[in-house]
């Protein structure tokens, strides 16, 4: 008997130990293995990777033959092309920031910000110009909205929005 829960998406995970009633979280072309823990998977249809980092405990990340031991504080990446998962240091703060109502941007490119913007606020992001590489740094209170996040961007003087109903287009 095993628990198995199917993701499309993020979600933090507390599972207790339990040898006998093993966990197990299954996303794309892989499966983590819960070994008693605390920690987040980010698998969203259509990203070319799954993230599956630890807070506490330990997990095994399984793809195909392979498998990936990750300790606290580590992130397992598992870039579909690949053949494995490789290991990278993980920001905590930055990973978590979602479960505490917060955005927390570091050095981070404009497209991956969007996408975070687009599955919170659910709005359609277009770009519009060369801009998809400009890095920010910014934290920032998800519920405070879309309106007002975009507005504090654009006082960097870096990008451009235009919001319209169910669409968001992000320029120079």
């Amino acid at each position: 008997e095993e628990r198995v829960v199917e993701l499309n998406g993020e979600a933090y995970f507390e599972v207790a130990h339990n040898p006998g009633w093993p966990f197990k979280v299954k996303t794309g072309n892989q499966v983590v293995e819960v070994l008693g823990t605390h920690f987040n998977v980010e698998a969203y249809a259509g990203d070319p990777k799954i993230n599956t980092t630890l807070a506490e405990g330990s997990v095994r990340v399984v793809k195909g033959n392979s498998v990936t031991y990750i300790k606290p504080g580590q992130t397992a990446v598992n870039e579909l092309s690949a053949p494995d998962c490789r290991v990278k240091k993980a920001d905590l703060e930055t990973v978590l920031a979602w479960r505490n109502g917060m955005f927390y941007f570091k050095d981070e490119r404009i497209e991956d910000i969007m996408k975070k913007v687009s599955r919170i606020y659910n709005v359609q992001v277009e770009f519009a110009g060369d801009i998809r590489d400009k890095r920010f740094w910014a934290t920032y209170p998800i519920d405070r909205g879309l309106e007002n996040l975009l507005k504090n961007l654009e006082q960097t003087n870096a990008v451009q929005f235009d919001l319209q109903p169910g669409k968001l287009i992000v320029k120079p």
